[in-house]
C-alpha cells in the first residue's frame, strides 16, 4: 500500500516506494549544495541573475548578456545564429572573459552560458 506523499515503482518485478529504491543516501551528498530555484528580478520575471554563470551540457557556444562581466566588445568577424528556446537571433558581437577566452555577446539573452564541452576543452 502506498502512503500519502510516497511514490510507487517497480523494479524487476517488486513493487518498492521511491525512498527504498534511492541509489543514494543523503551522506553521498555531503558538502554539496545543488540549487534548483528561480530569482525574480524588479519587474517580477522569472530568470537567472546577470551575476551568474552557467555551465550548459546542451551548449555549443559560449554566450553572454552581460557585458559586465566581460571586456574588449568587438565586432566579430563572422556572425553567429544562434538556435535557443526562443528561436533564432543572429549575434553579431564578441568580447573577452577574463580568465577564460573570447565570447558570443548577446545582450537579450536569458543568461550567461559556457558551453560544458567547451570548458572542457579548455581545461
Amino acid at each position: 500500500m502506498v502512503e500519502p506523499g510516497e511514490t510507487k515503482v517497480k523494479t524487476e518485478g517488486i513493487d518498492e516506494t521511491y525512498e527504498d529504491n534511492i541509489m543514494f543516501s543523503d551522506e553521498d551528498y555531503e558538502g554539496f549544495a545543488f540549487v534548483q530555484d528561480v530569482a525574480c528580478n524588479v519587474n517580477d520575471k522569472a530568470g537567472t541573475p546577470d551575476s551568474w554563470i552557467l555551465l550548459d551540457s546542451q551548449s555549443t557556444v559560449d554566450v553572454f548578456k552581460n557585458k559586465k562581466l566581460l571586456k574588449n566588445i568587438r565586432d566579430a568577424k563572422k556572425t553567429l545564429s544562434l538556435h535557443c528556446n526562443a528561436g533564432i537571433a543572429t549575434v553579431k558581437k564578441i568580447l573577452d572573459l577574463p580568465g577564460y577566452d573570447t565570447v558570443w555577446f548577446y545582450e537579450d539573452g536569458t543568461a550567461n552560458i559556457l558551453s560544458f564541452n567547451n570548458v572542457k576543452k579548455k581545461y
